[in-house]
């Protein structure tokens, strides 16, 4: 993710949700191999029929704050989040370069449990960083996974050696980090739910 520190904010480089045309048959066309690595690796699961406590299949919800998912460079952006059963999340951004970033939880927001059926925003009212699109333009990837179980699912891969800011960096492309949690998911997490939001920077 490209980022610029802005005082105590973090400026995350994200982009639009690439809008696919009424009919279209893969709505991830715009992303680069490495992005697609990603969604191969985890895809979304089936939504299930369950209700929040009723012992069926955990189910999870992502939006973002703009219907088109379109973004200039400079402009915020925040992604809600929504469960049917308590559950933890972690927060996944995968760049043009093909490298990985923890965004979720971070440096400034550790707590990463969200109550069944209330909704969390990203960045939370009166937080200490901020995702603002950035140049250059082009498509990136967040990928949103939501466990019952807090066990961590990626420190194993953090890059100690390179600066995020308050975000983690991880080891390897996102092929590397696509196969390891590919490994890793079904092992700590196995009734865990994926979501992939796709977005576009736009001048």
């Amino acid at each position: 993710m490209r980022t610029a520190i802005r005082n105590t904010a973090l400026a995350a480089g994200l982009a639009a949700f690439a809008v696919s045309p009424a009919g279209a048959a893969d709505p991830y066309k715009d992303l680069s191999i490495e992005q697609r690595e990603m969604v191969v690796a985890l895809p979304p699961p089936p939504v299930p029929a369950a209700t929040a406590g009723s012992g069926g299949a955990l189910a999870l919800t992502t939006t973002l704050d703009r219907a088109d998912g379109r973004y200039r460079p400079g402009e915020s952006v925040a992604l809600t989040l929504e469960t049917n059963e308590d559950a933890y999340v972690w927060v996944f951004d995968t760049g043009t370069s093909g490298r990985v970033h923890q965004i979720f939880p971070n440096e400034h927001a550790t707590d990463n449990f969200m109550r069944a059926g209330h909704a969390m925003t990203l960045p939370g009212e009166g937080a200490q960083y901020q995702f603002v699109a950035a140049e250059p333009t082009g498509v990136e990837l967040l990928t949103v996974i939501a466990s019952r179980d807090n066990t961590p699912i990626a420190d194993h891969l953090v890059d100690r050696n390179t600066g995020a800011g308050p975000f983690l960096a991880l080891q390897g492309t996102a092929a590397s980090v696509s196969k390891d949690l590919q490994i890793t998911i079904p092992q700590k997490h196995p009734k865990s739910v994926v979501s992939h939001q796709v977005f576009r920077i736009v001048q």
